[in-house]
């Protein structure tokens, strides 16, 4: 608790802080000059040329997540041989859902990723035809309108995967049901 003399003086201490004058932009800038002289000089300075140079590695994107002559078993890993032959029936069983499983996984992430694509494309559209609104040099238009006229052909590319994706998750659903695959296992 606060004893008598000690309330008034913050209330003082601040009603003074908050009625005085801002420093002035000389006062900020003669601050910052002292500032400057007082800071020791760099001794190194980074560039461009000193940072390791890293190339990107390759983006693999999968056009087709099982072969039809090759349907009732799964692809083998990377680096991995085609399992034997003599594996009992309920490794084979186990594998499968886990085929059906991965393959189903898999074909879900696609049209995840192709929707995300084709909302942020909508959204780059939205924003060249703000700009294109808001430009007034007729130069300076026809570069984002040509921009625009890409991304429209590039969203509606993305609109045809996804419906090829969503028909594909329709394609593995009917043949699960067909081979009689359990559906939580397409789930």
């Amino acid at each position: 608790m606060m004893s008598q003399w000690q309330l008034p003086a913050v209330v003082l201490t601040l009603v003074t802080w908050l009625t005085a004058p801002s420093p002035s932009l000389g006062d900020l800038a003669r601050r910052e000059a002292l500032r400057r002289q007082i800071v020791p000089k760099a001794t190194q300075s980074l560039v461009t040329a000193d940072l390791p140079s890293v190339q990107p590695g390759p983006v693999h994107i999968p056009v087709s997540l099982a072969r039809p002559d090759d349907a009732d078993t799964p692809p083998p890993a990377a680096g991995q041989a085609r399992p034997a032959a003599t594996e009992s029936a309920g490794d084979k069983e186990q594998r499968e859902e886990k085929f059906w499983r991965d393959r189903m996984m898999a074909a879900r992430q696609a049209l995840d990723r192709d929707r995300m694509l084709a909302d942020a494309m909508q959204s780059r559209i939205n924003a060249l035809t703000t700009d294109f609104v808001n430009r007034d040099d007729p130069a300076q238009k026809s570069v984002i309108a040509q921009e625009r006229i890409k991304a429209l052909a590039e969203l509606e590319r993305l609109k045809k995967q996804v419906e090829t994706d969503e028909q594909a998750i329709a394609t593995i659903q009917k043949e699960a049901h067909r081979q009689g695959i359990p559906a939580g296992w397409v789930r």
